[in-house]
């Protein structure tokens, strides 16, 4: 991308934030960030990660087409093309990106041509794109220790932790990084953690 392409970008971003906040003011037009903060609070984020972080499952079967996993559901475990007895890649995305974004997919495709592993890849995007970074930031933990409870029904079904490597980009490695605690809590450990380019919370 080019200077002019992000100069544009960066114009453009500002605009639907300005436009945002413009709806969100009081109709005196004041900025009230007490005002701001209710309405965020008034958001049930724990149960929009239970209804919208998904995982999607690609293998050498599958390399394009997402196989969708379900938390809980053992027969979207057996009937995918999930092999325990492989390596398993679970990668969780960014600050507003989702699951087919530009970093997860040269992440899979890298690791699909050149191994013969499991990847998943978590969609938390319908919680990333959100003017307000702040709030996903402080409740990333979230996404990443319902993530941590999937590892664990994943082991139920066959999964060996120590063949798991959990890696995250950007908002998505403080992600894996409570999905690693949250099995650690449960008295197993995944084989690796990967943070690439973390996030600062600020």
């Amino acid at each position: 991308m080019g200077a002019i392409e992000r100069s544009l970008l960066g114009f453009a971003a500002f605009i639907a934030v300005f436009v945002v906040l413009i709806e969100l003011c009081p109709h005196d037009g004041a900025y009230d960030t007490e005002y701001l903060a209710n309405e965020m609070e008034s958001l049930d984020f724990v149960e929009r990660v239970e209804s919208e972080v998904t995982f999607y499952l690609y293998t050498r079967y599958n390399e394009k087409e997402a196989q969708k996993l379900e938390m809980n559901d053992k027969d979207s475990v057996a009937n995918s093309n999930l092999d325990f007895s492989k390596k398993t890649i679970i990668f969780a995305h960014g600050y507003s990106a989702y699951h087919e974004g530009i970093t997860p997919t040269r992440i899979r495709d890298a690791y699909l041509k050149h191994t013969d592993y499991n990847v998943i890849v978590i969609d938390f995007g319908g919680l990333a794109f959100t003017v307000w970074y702040y709030h996903i930031a402080a409740n990333s933990y979230k996404i990443g220790r319902y993530t941590g409870r999937f590892i664990l029904f994943l082991m139920d079904c066959g999964l060996d932790p120590r063949l798991v490597h959990l890696m995250g980009h950007s908002l998505g490695a403080h992600v894996v990084g409570f999905a690693g605690k949250e099995v650690k809590e449960a008295g197993k450990l995944v084989g690796r953690i990967t943070g690439l380019d973390p996030n600062d919370f600020g």
